[in-house]
């Protein structure tokens, strides 16, 4: 309903129906809500492809982790790429459109150092190893210097790219600690043998490791900001609710009556059961039939799957 939306809301809501209708939902025969509902499984196809690059593409399967949802879109979006992908928990911080911000001030300092190596990971090219490393460690060391970090906030952590002779793609593999000996270019092939492993599925440890660059990152540590400690409330969500509203969900087909809650109000504790919506100054949070919101400590939303009740009661709506 109108009286829900500002004036500027309001025109920008009526130019984005306009503009669905003139170049999709007419072209296509098909209503405003379906051509919207179809944009929103186009762009979630999308993400969830890029989800893949990062994730199962690296040999990572993405039911082992939690998806954080960031930006002023991201919580729009985040329940559906979890479902699609089998996702256990959407965490959504406190201030996600603020997240990427927050994070460069947070960020600790960083400058990477590389020098090409080419050389076999064997006892031979022990010493030439060894010097480009200790090369590597003095101008990360200086950079370090010259930031003014704190000696006790400094750290120094080795990699290399690395593959079998031949290969044209090389895998960044973390360095032991310690100077080039015979255990220490054993256990490099072994990071080496067993990164192959998990992104290809297979590994060939009688085959020689050549090392292509070696890489070193002088990372100087900054405070971190301490999250707050939300207010505690009851279970129930209702005095944070401002109003009801019809919210359509494509895996209902339909549109449902949906309360709408104010994030800041929300308190510790607080459970909310699909389908919702969650507004707040920078973003807005869609929570679908199937899953459910819990507040924890800090005032971030944990998004998980629902029991198969509450799915069924929003299908009956």
């Amino acid at each position: 309903p109108d009286y829900f939306i500002g004036g500027e809301a309001r025109l920008d809501r009526d130019r984005a129906i306009a503009a669905i209708e003139e170049k999709i939902a007419r072209p296509l025969g098909l209503s405003v809500t379906d051509a919207a509902a179809g944009i929103i499984s186009v762009v979630n196809s999308h993400m969830v492809r890029i989800l893949r690059v990062v994730s199962v593409a690296r040999g990572l399967d993405p039911r082992d982790f939690s998806l954080v949802a960031f930006g002023g879109a991201g919580p729009m979006h985040a329940a559906d790429l979890a479902a699609e992908l089998q996702i256990p928990r959407v965490i959504v911080p406190e201030a996600p459109g603020l997240f990427s911000a927050l994070g460069l001030l947070w960020a600790d300092l960083r400058a990477d150092f590389v020098a090409t190596a080419r050389r076999n990971v064997d006892a031979a090219n022990a010493p030439s190893l060894q010097e480009q490393l200790d090369r590597l460690d003095a101008e990360a060391s200086a950079w370090l210097e010259r930031e003014a970090v704190a000696r006790a906030r400094r750290r120094l952590v080795r990699s290399a790219d690395m593959r079998y002779p031949l290969q044209n793609y090389e895998i960044n593999v973390t360095l032991p600690p310690g100077r080039v000996s015979t255990t220490w270019l054993k256990r490099a092939r072994e990071a080496f043998h067993a990164a192959h492993e998990q992104l290809y599925s297979y590994c060939d440890r009688a085959e020689k490791v050549q090392l292509v660059n070696l890489r070193v990152s002088a990372i100087g540590i900054t405070g971190r900001a301490r999250a707050r400690n939300a207010k505690r409330g009851t279970a129930s969500p209702r005095a944070a609710q401002k109003n009801q509203r019809p919210v359509h969900f494509q895996e209902l087909g339909k549109a449902v009556r949906c309360p709408i809650y104010e994030r800041d109000l929300l308190l510790a504790g607080n459970r909310i059961r699909g389908p919702a919506v969650v507004e707040q100054a920078d973003s807005t949070i869609v929570i679908p039939p199937s899953f459910e919101a819990n507040v924890d400590g800090h005032g971030r939303l944990i998004i998980t799957r629902a029991a198969a009740k509450a799915t069924a009661r929003a299908r009956r709506r």
